[in-house]
C-alpha cells in the first residue's frame, strides 16, 4: 500500500527501485534524489545542487553544509520535510522524507532499495539525527 500525497496519488511506482549514488531517477536514486522526487510529488522544491559523496566524515560534511545553507530544523516532524539519520555515528549520513501521516518515511538505500518505514521502530528511531525544511528567501 502506498501513502497517497497531496494530489491524490501514490509513490507506489518508486517501492523498489535501485539506489546509485548520484542518482536522481527515474530508475534509480541515491536518498537525496529520491527526496528530490518525493518532495516535487508533493508540490515542495528541494535543490538539487547537493551532490552525492561516499565516505561517512564526507558525507556528514557535506549533508550539514547544504542542510545548514538550505534548510532550517524543526523540532518535529512535519509531512514532507527532510529526516536525517546517524546510522554511522557520529556521521549524519541518511536523508529520506517524513509521509503525510508524520510516523513514516519514504527512503533508499543499497539494501532495501526504496522503501516506506516507520520512523518509531527501529532500525530507525534512534539514529534520527534531525528534521528539516527548506528555507524560504
Amino acid at each position: 500500500m502506498g501513502c497517497p500525497n497531496r494530489a491524490g496519488e501514490s509513490f507506489n511506482d518508486l517501492l523498489g527501485k535501485e539506489f546509485q549514488y548520484g542518482g536522481r531517477g527515474p530508475e534509480r536514486y541515491d536518498c537525496y534524489g529520491l527526496c528530490i522526487e518525493v518532495r516535487r510529488r508533493l508540490g515542495l522544491h528541494t535543490p538539487a545542487h547537493y551532490e552525492s559523496v561516499t565516505g561517512g566524515a564526507c558525507i556528514d560534511h557535506r549533508m550539514k553544509e547544504a542542510l545548514g545553507e538550505l534548510f532550517f530544523p524543526l523540532e518535529k516532524p512535519e509531512p514532507g520535510c527532510l529526516v536525517t539519520f546517524m546510522l554511522r555515528p557520529p556521521y549524519t549520513t541518511h536523508v529520506g522524507v517524513v509521509l503525510l501521516d508524520r510516523y513514516r518515511f519514504i527512503h533508499i538505500t543499497r539494501q532495501t532499495r526504496v522503501a516506506i518505514e516507520r520512523l518509531d521502530i527501529d532500525p530507525w528511531a534512534g539514529k534520527i539525527s534531525g528534521f528539516w525544511e527548506l528555507r524560504h528567501a
